[in-house]
This record gives structure tokens, sequence and C-alpha cells, in this order.
């Protein structure tokens, strides 16, 4: 192994700008999926080799706690970079034009196409290693994608510090398609079904409904590149005969977005890592993300790892999957009685599984019940809850730094501590 240039720790800079060529925005896995984390640590490998240039046969090169700085990860830094370089090594992309012009990897702009799709893997070659007690990694992408990385014609900038905070996969790829068009103020106009498979960060098979894509990805997305990023965007639904048929939306930048480089919060990983405790994968764990929402995903986790606890080597997943249904079914009887003129019928019961717990909707109004009453209590009641728990927490050696800046902020509705607070809560109220 060739001796290591002289390389900056990048990124060392938590706001930096990674110029991202436009061509390389809309990719859509054709043969699996991308998660959030491996598409952020895509992103932070491109300002990498920006900033290293043309480094011919050497390939680029990083420290991988350089690298996993934008996840905020520490532990396990290589399990963590194996499994996100695997999964870049086994994705093969189609590679979308957004609009006639802005063209694909080592495509001519006088030969741009709307109908052509090309597909690269995102890295042609990675290889892991240790020099001394640091753990590198060394990289090579498809040559039309390095041309690409090395000389943009047409980027969108991308902010890696506010980039890191966005949770899903939707968000973040929304994030740089919207962050293309600060200029111009609005993205091009797509058929809905064109944003599906970009936003999801996997192909879709068969036809879904507009309102569940609405409602599943694209408000949440929406809320957390509003609530976390230094743009603001809108929906605009183009109709015909009622029905949306197309999408854009509006970009602006907040005039008064300010990061305090000393407040920086990384995304919160901690459910990501709860399920792979559990041995689910994070593929896993993101799709049933994007069919049934964060909390309920979460909620439902720690049923999981108790029934886990009682029967070791049970299927994680398949388990997981029937406590959702439970889940879910629950909440569609409940939207159902809100909406009378428009009644959704029940889901069909799934098969029984034998030793698999089955949420008792009981108990789901109960947590509710508890959620409302919590609500109801005045600011200083609710922070001194918040101080039991986090003192709860820390004593049983549970507490995270997302788990503990979540509580000191007051943020009892975050996923993350409403996991807790609803126990806690219901033993010693």
């Amino acid at each position: 192994m060739d001796e290591p240039l002289q390389l900056p720790e990048v990124p060392q800079e938590r706001g930096d700008i990674y110029r991202k060529p436009v061509a390389t925005l809309a990719m859509v896995p054709i043969n699996g999926r991308l998660t959030a984390g491996g598409r952020k640590l895509y992103n932070v490998m491109g300002r990498v080799a920006q900033r290293q240039g043309d480094v011919g046969k050497r390939g680029y090169q990083a420290k991988l706690k350089a690298l996993l700085r934008v996840l905020d990860k520490s532990s396990n830094e290589a399990g963590i970079m194996r499994r996100y370089l695997t999964e870049m090594m086994s994705t093969r992309c189609e590679w979308r034009p957004l609009k006639p012009g802005e063209g694909l990897p080592g495509e001519d702009p006088k030969d741009a196409s709307l109908s052509e799709v090309r597909i690269f893997p995102l890295l042609a070659e990675v290889r892991c290693y240790q020099r001394g007690r640091e753990n590198w990694v060394t990289w090579f992408y498809p040559p039309t994608i390095e041309e690409q990385i090395l000389n943009p014609r047409l980027y969108a900038q991308i902010n890696l510090t506010t980039m890191a905070r966005l949770g899903t996969h939707a968000a973040v790829a929304l994030y740089e398609l919207c962050a293309r068009y600060q200029g111009s103020g609005r993205t091009p106009r797509k058929p809905w079904s064109w944003w599906v498979p970009v936003l999801r960060g996997h192909e879709v098979t068969g036809d879904r409904e507009y309102r569940k894509f609405k409602s599943e990805l694209l408000k949440p997305a929406l809320a957390q590149i509003n609530e976390h990023t230094e743009i603001e965007i809108d929906l605009i639904e183009h109709r015909e005969g009622g029905a949306v048929v197309d999408l854009q939306f509006t970009v602006k930048p907040k005039p008064d977005f300010k990061l305090d480089q000393g407040e920086v919060e990384p995304v919160d990983l901690t459910p990501v890592e709860q399920a792979l405790a559990l041995g689910i994968r994070e593929l896993d764990y993101d799709a049933l993300v994007d069919r049934y929402g964060e909390a309920p995903v979460l909620r439902s986790l720690d049923v999981v790892a108790r029934q886990l606890r009682q029967e070791p080597g049970s299927n994680a997943v398949a388990h997981l999957k029937w406590v959702l249904e439970g889940v879910a079914g629950e909440g569609a009887r409940k939207a159902a009685k809100k909406r009378v003129s428009a009644p959704t019928p029940e889901p069909a019961a799934p098969v029984p599984v034998p030793a698999v717990p089955v949420p008792d909707p009981a108990q789901e109004l109960e947590r509710e019940q508890l959620r409302i009453d919590f609500e109801a209590l005045p600011p200083d009641l609710q922070r001194q809850w918040l101080q039991r728990l986090r003192d709860d927490v820390v004593a049983n050696g549970v507490a995270t730094p997302a788990l503990l800046r979540r509580i000191a902020d007051g943020d009892w509705k975050s996923p993350v501590v409403l996991a807790r607070l609803e126990k806690f809560y219901a033993v010693y109220r």
C-alpha cells in the first residue's frame, strides 16, 4: 500500500458546502434501496473528492472518523462504514435528468435527452484498512461520475451541516433537489409518480395512492427541511379534473437563518442503532418507516425488544411487522370514524403468527390519553417530569446524547423522548 497523501481531516467545517453535480441528484436504485445515512455519507465523500482534486490512480483517501463526523458516530466506526460502503458498491442507480440541458454523467450538453437513462454504481472500488491505530478508506468512482464530481458544470450547493439534521432519505433527496433551485425559486414540474422512487430511494412496484405518498413521505420531508435547513419549500399540486397529476416545489432561502457551529444537532441515528441491535437491517427499518411512520415504528421496537428477550432467536423483522400491522389497523379505524363522508374500510386481519404479541387497542388508547394528559400540564410541571425522566435514563445507563439533548430542549413530542416518557409517566404519575 502506498504511503498516504498528506490530506486534511475532511470535513473539518460542519457547515461545509458540497457542489453536487445536478446530473447526480435524481438517482433511483434499480437493485435495492439507498438509506438516508448512506446517501449523506456519499455526499461527504464527494466533498472530500472535490477538495483533493484529481488524484489519478491513487484514489481518494480519508480517515473513517473524518467521514463519519457528519453522522456523529464515534463507536463501531468500522462496522458502520462497511455497511454504508457495501450499500454504495452493490447498488446500481438510474441517473435521471431533471430538465433539458442538465445532462447525465458523461453526457455532452448538446446531446441531453429527457428520455435517456444511464445506470452506474455509486462507487467502482473501495479499500478499507488500518494505518497505526486509525481506520482509513480509499475509494474510486466510475469514470463518468468522477468527471462530474470534479468538474461540475451545473451543481446544487449542499450544506453538509444542515443535511446532517435530516432523518429520512426522502428529506435528504428532496433537500438536494430543492437546493438546486434556490436561485430560480421553483423546481421543474414533474408527474407525481416521478417523485415517488426518487424520494423513497428505491424503485416502486405497483401503483400507489397519491394521498398515501403525500402523508407518508412528502409532509414529513417538508417539515424536516423547513425546520432544520437554510431553505423553505412549499408544495404545488397541479390538477386535472380534480386529480393531482404533477408536482413541483417553490424554494426560497431563509433570510434570517443562522447556524450556530457550536450547537449543531447531528442526525439522530438512535432508532436505527436500536433496530440494528435487534438484528433488523437499516434497509428494512427504512422501508417500515416509509410505510408506517417513524413514531409507530419506534414504539413497536420496544415491544419487539421485550419479546426477543423472552424468546431469543425469533425473527425480529416478522415480529416488528406484526406489531405494526396492529398499530396501523387501530390508526385506520380511528381515522375512519373521523371521515364520515368517505369512510375507509378496515384492513383485513393478518394471518396469526404464534407467540407474537399483538398490541391491545385499549393500550394504544391509554397511551393517547397519557399524551393528552401530559400536554395539559403546566409548562413548569412538564419540565419537572422531564427532569425526572432524565435522571431515570441516566441512572439506568440508557441515556444517549440525542435523548438528553431533546429532553433539555423540552421536546417531549420527539419519538426518541416520547417512547420513554409514556412508560415513565404511566408508572410514576
